[in-house]
């Protein structure tokens, strides 16, 4: 919901403390490292490398509003989707004759295309198909849902309460995070980052300093050339 919303509203800000609490959680997990990373990555591009220009630009543009209106704001990445299947239908009139020079000429024409046909339409008084989500009326199911919750009474405190099916299941994903180590990984990379601003892997999955065991190597082999000097 608190995704949801911040996407209808278009609140970047408010997008930025979103991607804090998916960082904790992806790290926190698994399966979520990279994920992890990347939201570090964006956030400490905003918030200390970008110039105060682009940080504005990638904080505030992640949304778009092609209809305008409160509450009706959707992401760029999903208007691109839209784009990419106006160059698909293009494409797919050129069948067979496929080249490099077609391809550009027919993409570059889809949305002319696409204003085109929306023009014709309206002249036409030809109705528009709506672009909205239909859903179905849910008010037996909250009804059933909220005698469950009555039932079961889950915001009421109960001494070493536990489903069967899952034991061992923590209250928040964020109990298994180590705040050291995760201390350690955000310094890690931040300075990977600032030396490197177009660094987009975590490569070092490993939340332990190497350093200690590369310097006991170094110094073996400084002192095997210091023997071979010195007979």
């Amino acid at each position: 919901m608190q995704l949801d919303d911040t996407e209808r509203e278009g609140d970047g800000e408010r997008m930025m403390r979103n991607w804090k609490m998916l960082m904790l959680f992806n790290r926190a997990g698994k399966r979520g490292k990279k994920y992890a990373f990347e939201a570090m990555r964006l956030i400490t591009n905003c918030r200390a490398l970008y110039s105060a220009k682009m940080a504005q630009r990638v904080i505030h543009g992640m949304f778009v509003n092609p209809k305008g209106g409160d509450g009706k704001n959707y992401a760029n990445d999903l208007k691109q989707e839209h784009l990419v299947k106006g160059n698909k239908v293009s494409l797919h009139d050129l069948r067979g004759n496929k080249t490099l020079k077609a391809v550009t000429r027919s993409t570059q024409a889809s949305y002319s295309q696409q204003v085109v046909g929306e023009n014709f339409d309206d002249q036409s008084k030809v109705s528009k198909n709506s672009t909205s989500h239909t859903y179905g009326d849910c008010k037996e199911d909250v009804k059933e849902m909220v005698a469950s919750l009555r039932n079961l009474k889950p915001f009421t405190f109960s001494p070493d309460r536990l489903h069967k099916a899952f034991p061992n299941m923590s209250k928040s994903p964020l109990d298994q995070l180590d705040p050291v180590l995760l201390e350690r990984w955000l310094t890690k990379n931040k300075r990977k980052i600032a030396a490197t601003p177009y660094l987009n892997d975590d490569s070092d999955n490993d939340d332990d300093d190497n350093d200690d065991d590369v310097l006991p190597v170094l110094n073996d082999m400084d002192a095997d050339d210091d023997d071979e000097d010195n007979p």
